[in-house]
């Protein structure tokens, strides 16, 4: 029996490969079929996108407060 993963040589009904500790199950795991598909992620709820530009922002001065 060769291990689906390391491709070793096995003696038949083994539960594990002997090299590398693969399970051996019913059926080796399947292989991606292909590249995963990309999913963007959402944005939350008032955010702005990557290089938006915002509005310039004011910074309070307190006017009693000597400088």
């Amino acid at each position: 029996m060769q291990c689906f993963r390391c491709q070793t040589e096995n003696v038949d009904g083994a539960r594990f490969c002997g090299q590398c500790g693969a399970h051996f199950g019913t059926a080796p795991p399947l292989a991606p079929s292909s590249a995963p598909t990309m999913v963007p992620p959402s944005m939350a709820p008032g955010a702005s996108p990557a290089g938006a530009s915002m509005p310039p922002q004011v910074r309070y001065t307190d006017p009693t407060r000597q400088i």
